[in-house]
């Protein structure tokens, strides 16, 4: 019953409405988890995906400004790192890391919710750094530490980033030894390896 009123407060009306209708499924999603069934877990999830999306494109389609969408962003942001921290998909850490942003679009400086939304950007760049390594995509690597570079002072942890950035570069300096390039990978990280 508290469903179908929540559905019927929701369809066609506020973000505000879409966002209480996605986190009581994902609160129900939550409790399958504790009994154990995955499958009741999955579909309350499934629906509280649908439900804060529903509102993203409702608010959206009213021009509803970016704060009243920002339950709904942090909502989605919530559920992919919930999935990242179940799976570890990269996939979802992309998707973690757009809601964080989105929803940080619209949370003012003061807001308590402002510093996990930026811990869940910065979870989900690095699990994005780690894969781009694991890849060897080494210009992508070094781009993604760009973008870290550019969050809030301290939170992205220059001390690890100035050390992935230099393992990158030795990685790249030994793929040119592979290929035969040993003047470029000695002018690139000659001192480092």
């Amino acid at each position: 019953q508290e469903l179908q009123a929540l559905h019927a407060a929701a369809t066609g009306h506020a973000p505000q409405a879409y966002a209480a209708l996605g986190q009581r499924y994902q609160a129900l999603a939550d409790a399958a988890a504790q009994l154990g069934d995955g499958e009741t877990q999955a579909r309350f999830l499934a629906q509280a995906t649908a439900a804060y999306t529903d509102g993203v494109r409702q608010g959206e389609t009213a021009g509803a400004p970016t704060i009243e969408l920002t339950d709904l962003h942090a909502g989605l942001a919530a559920l992919y790192r919930a999935r990242v921290a179940a799976t570890g998909h990269v996939e979802d850490g992309q998707a973690m890391v757009v809601e964080a942003g989105l929803a940080l679009a619209g949370v003012m400086v003061d807001d308590p919710r402002r510093g996990e939304l930026e811990q869940w950007q910065i979870e989900g760049l690095r699990l994005m750094l780690a894969d781009l390594r694991r890849r060897g995509d080494i210009p992508g690597a070094l781009a993604l530490i760009e973008q870290l570079q550019t969050l809030p002072a301290g939170a992205s942890g220059s001390d690890f980033l100035a050390q992935e950035r230099q393992a990158l570069v030795v990685q790249q300096a030994v793929q040119l030894i592979e290929q035969g390039d040993r003047t470029t990978a000695l002018a690139l990280a000659g001192d480092l390896i």
